[in-house]
């Protein structure tokens, strides 16, 4: 549950730190990132309105609209924090959840999609699951290998083109834990962008942006 998000919680040598490995915010309203043009109305919605998480500015002192969830203390609470709610209330309802249990294809049933009878899902064990509505919430490459190992009927318009436009971007996301928060405590920085000489054998080109994780302050 959650996708690439994942808050990794009580780390550090006090253990009250978050890491959040995966995505870790969401722009509140239109803004600019790098060349992208980027805006999250539905996460925003759904974080602050209906789940009612509190929240608190990314990079504050700046313009940017990007928001994380924080606890009833200010600290970060882990980006994870609505999809767990999300889920308890999800369970709460009744939506059952079938972890380590993965789809390998759809069939469509005899006469076509538009007889009415429901569609299988074959399970990686082999055994199947019929559902009158299917709903898929997946990451590119998981989605093209289930789609191609499916019934080519499930497409009787042609294989969607959205599928076959894929951006690829090459990047890393890093953390680094220091006992010395010197970056605060000397240089006075929280977040920037760097971009390295790309002019040499031994300087290859390297852009990117930095910023300043869970920082907690200890006194004495």
């Amino acid at each position: 549950v959650g996708g690439r998000i994942l808050s990794v919680r009580n780390q550090g040598p006090m253990n009250d730190l978050t890491v959040d490995l995966g995505a870790y915010r969401y722009p509140r309203t239109p803004m600019d990132v790098y060349t992208e043009h980027v805006y999250a109305p539905l996460t925003a919605a759904l974080v602050e309105r209906a789940l009612n998480l509190p929240t608190a500015p990314y990079e504050p002192g700046t313009n940017s609209s990007m928001r994380k969830i924080v606890d009833g203390q200010g600290q970060n609470a882990g980006f994870a924090a609505f999809v767990e709610r999300m889920y308890n209330q999800s369970v709460k309802a009744g939506v059952r959840y079938f972890f380590g249990t993965a789809v390998r294809s759809i069939r469509v049933p005899p006469g076509g999609l538009g007889s009415g009878n429901p569609l299988s899902l074959v399970l990686k064990n082999g055994t199947s699951v019929r559902a009158a509505h299917i709903l898929l919430n997946l990451p590119m490459r998981p989605l093209t290998r289930l789609l191609y190992n499916s019934d080519p009927s499930l497409f009787p318009n042609g294989y969607p083109s959205v599928l076959t436009d894929v951006r690829v971007l090459n990047g890393v996301k890093l953390y680094v834990h220091y006992s010395d928060a010197w970056w605060r405590n000397y240089l006075n920085l929280t977040f920037g962008n760097f971009n390295t000489d790309d002019s040499g054998d031994t300087h290859p080109p390297l852009a990117g942006r930095y910023h300043d994780g869970h920082t907690r302050g200890a006194v004495g």
